[in-house]
């Protein structure tokens, strides 16, 4: 039976376990801090809060990535169904070229 992940809060960081609706984003957020994350079974952390990327425009999304990454993003919601794997890798590429989100 695979391992659950399982959602951990690390208390010294300073994001806030605030509930809030999808308009209205949790107050001081930092998608940078190390506090709300999975545990995956490997023993790595996985953050919570993922860059969504369904729905996007063409021609903007692989800018919006790159924004995301430089403001901290680390996990990011992918699926081939959404279209735009192309213009997402090549933003990645850019990103990792440039030695951003290390």
């Amino acid at each position: 039976i695979p391992h659950k992940a399982q959602a951990t809060t690390n208390h010294q960081s300073n994001i806030h376990a605030t509930m809030t609706s999808y308009t209205t984003p949790a107050p001081k957020f930092d998608p940078s801090a190390s506090g709300a994350v999975y545990k995956l079974a490997s023993g790595h952390d996985m953050p919570i809060v993922a860059y969504g990327t369904f729905r996007s425009d063409n021609n903007e999304v692989g800018g919006a990535v790159i924004e995301a990454i430089k403001a901290g993003y680390k996990h990011f919601d992918l699926a081939h169904v959404y279209g735009n794997e192309k213009e997402i890798g090549a933003a990645f590429k850019k990103a990792f070229d440039e030695g951003l989100g290390k």
